[in-house]
């Protein structure tokens, strides 16, 4: 594991140890995957059908509902294959959020960050439910000495999104 990983990781609790869903809520987990291509950390995210009745054209993390019996971080590695196509064994866990709970649908969400190790499997995002698989990669960033995030100059951000070769 890299540095930067190992950083990551001790920012998140542990996979088992993100707490609970809140009571009465709809359960669900969300993945937040790093991987390197060309040398630069990458991030995939998918956006959803415009003609969906739930969420249309909302860019999202790979993620869904957590199946009775299911643990989440279970249900999140089963998301990224439907998904994306990453097999679920691909997925190194570096750690769990803090759930997140959005009251207009009752969702409780886990977000988990993960790790693809090399070599990095292609993209094949379900034509079901998503219209294009999309990728953020790191330019870099710098810290002031207040702590804040600055991009680097000349930058408009830190993140920049390009389509991916998403497969077919």
């Amino acid at each position: 594991m890299t540095d930067f990983l190992a950083k990551i990781e001790r920012l998140f609790a542990p996979i088992e140890g993100w707490g609970e869903f809140r009571p009465g809520s709809r359960h669900a987990a969300v993945a937040f995957i790093l991987y390197r291509e060309d040398g630069r950390w990458q991030v995939p995210f998918v956006r959803r059908r415009a003609d969906l009745r739930d969420h249309p054209g909302q860019v999202a993390l790979p993620g869904g509902g957590v199946k009775a019996g299911e643990s989440a971080w279970d249900a999140a590695r089963r998301e990224v294959t439907e998904e994306i196509g990453v097999p679920a064994e691909k997925l190194v866990p570096l750690g769990a959020g803090e759930l997140i709970y959005t009251s207009v649908s009752n969702f409780s969400v886990v977000p988990f960050v993960a790790h693809i190790p090399e070599p990095v499997p292609p993209f094949v995002y379900d034509k079901e439910s998503w219209t294009v698989c999309s990728r953020f990669r790191s330019t870099g960033c710098s810290t002031t000495a207040r702590g804040e995030s600055q991009p680097p100059r000349g930058d408009s951000g830190s993140l920049r999104t390009r389509r991916a070769s998403c497969g077919a």
